[in-house]
C-alpha cells in the first residue's frame, strides 16, 4: 500500500489482492456462538485496535462512521498481535484481524479453543494491497 503521506504519482502500482478481515472474541463471549451480529451490537464492548492510521483500523472505523454508529468508547491501542490475542482471550474485548490470522487461531495447530470469529452482517475490507515499483 502506498502510504497516505506519499504522492501516488511517484509509483506504479498494480492491485494484487484485497485483505478481508473479521472480528474475534473469546470462546464463550456473548457475541460468539454463530448468530449474526450487527455492528451496533458491538459498540458497548471494549475493543482492541491497531494504532490510528493503520489500514485495518481505518476500515473498521469507516464501518462505524458509514452507519452513523458512534465509535467505541473503550479502546486499547496496540500494534502487538500477541497483546491483542491475550486481551481478547481473557476479557470481553473485540478485535478486528485479518481472516488469515483468524483461520490460524481457530486451527487445531494454532490457538483453537481460545478464540471465536464473530459472524457479522457487515464486511470489513481493508484497502487493497499492491505491487509497487
Amino acid at each position: 500500500r502506498i502510504p497516505d503521506d506519499l504522492n501516488p504519482r511517484l509509483f506504479e502500482s498494480r492491485v494484487i489482492g484485497v485483505e478481508k478481515a473479521c472480528l474475534i472474541v473469546r470462546r464463550g463471549h456473548p457475541l460468539a456462538g454463530g448468530n449474526v451480529v450487527r455492528l451496533e451490537d458491538t459498540a458497548a464492548y471494549d475493543w482492541v485496535f491497531q494504532s490510528g492510521g493503520s489500514p485495518l483500523r481505518q476500515a473498521m472505523e469507516s464501518n462505524f462512521l458509514n452507519r452513523n454508529i458512534a465509535l467505541p468508547d473503550r479502546i486499547l491501542n496496540t500494534s502487538s498481535l500477541l497483546l491483542t490475542l491475550v486481551m481478547v482471550a481473557q476479557s470481553d474485548a473485540i478485535a478486528p484481524v485479518s481472516v488469515q490470522v483468524a483461520k490460524f487461531i481457530q486451527n487445531p495447530d494454532g490457538l483453537a479453543g481460545a478464540i471465536d470469529v464473530v459472524q457479522t452482517e457487515f464486511d470489513i475490507e481493508v484497502r487493497p494491497y499492491s505491487l509497487i515499483t
